[in-house]
């Protein structure tokens, strides 16, 4: 009985994972949107990657927010 509790469980894991994966965006969509959007407005596109347990992503992340960093409401580079 435990092992058909346990193969339901796996089962219902991966149909779950699968579901989630078909309804995010595909990275090279998302990617030559902010590219199209970029090369419209004569702007550069930044890739950050990061991690909830990094140190560091998250110094970062607050150095791209402050607003003597943030240039998303200023109209000139």
């Amino acid at each position: 009985m435990r092992t058909i509790k346990v193969c339901a469980a796996f089962l219902l894991l991966v149909a779950s994972a699968n579901v989630l994966a078909q309804s995010l965006p595909d990275a090279d969509r998302v990617l030559a949107k902010a590219e199209a959007q970029a090369g419209e407005q004569q702007k550069s596109v930044l890739l950050v990657f990061g991690a909830s347990w990094c140190k560091y992503c998250h110094l970062f992340e607050k150095f791209l927010a402050a607003p003597e960093t943030n240039r998303s409401s200023r109209n000139t580079l």
